[in-house]
């Protein structure tokens, strides 16, 4: 009995709250601070140096070609049978599809995956994946091994950027899912054990195109 008039309470709770508007905290807040520190690097500099602190791999591509050929040398040296490729890719990356453990579905075994990207957050190392793009929620998460194939124009600075990036390019409505993904998956348990590749690729490859 006690717990059920409990229950009650904490519902009766959040329905009130649904009900009201919480007001803006500091409505007249400019937002014109800047959350980050700008440098004089480059963003291709600065999101370089985040994301390969954060344990993610980085190469700067001079063309599609040169991505084709690192795919092929990882696959040789990591046995890969399985790589998945949406036909985004496959298109925008030419030859990709001739090379035997390319695949285009996604299948449960898949050793690695290719996806693209919304943008780069530079001064995070931060790589921004919607639920808009034509690779789904799934695929960026789901094999072990996480390729992106990015290009100069995508770096931005920090989330303030990106938020008015996304709004610009989906005027009609953001996207339902953001996923903020900085290196690769990684937890630590009560002894600070740090684990790799728990809930999502352990590992995290970007491949960074010229415009």
């Amino acid at each position: 009995m006690e717990q059920s008039a409990a229950r009650e309470n904490i519902l009766r709770k959040i329905r009130t709250a649904l009900r009201q508007e919480t007001p803006l905290p500091f409505p007249d807040q400019p937002d014109t601070e800047q959350v980050f520190e700008r440098t004089d690097d480059t963003l291709a500099m600065q999101f370089e140096s985040e994301f390969t602190r954060l344990l993610g791999k980085f190469h700067a591509c001079a063309d599609q070609h040169e991505i084709v050929k690192k795919i092929a040398e990882l696959a040789g040296q990591r046995g890969w049978r399985n790589c998945h490729v949406p036909h985004n890719l496959l298109s925008l990356l030419t030859g990709l599809d001739d090379l035997p453990f390319i695949n285009a579905g996604l299948a449960l075994d898949a050793d690695a995956s290719v996806t693209d990207c919304e943008c780069l957050l530079a001064m995070t190392g931060t790589v921004l994946i919607s639920s808009a793009q034509k690779t789904g929620r799934a695929i960026p998460v789901y094999a072990p091994v996480h390729l992106i194939v990015a290009h100069a124009s995508q770096l931005l600075a920090d989330i303030r950027e990106s938020v008015g990036f996304l709004k610009n390019k989906y005027p009609g409505g953001m996207p339902s899912m953001l996923s903020f993904s900085t290196g690769p998956s990684r937890t630590g348990d009560i002894e600070k054990t740090l684990v790799v590749g728990v809930h999502g690729p352990a590992e995290v490859i970007l491949f960074l195109l010229p415009d």
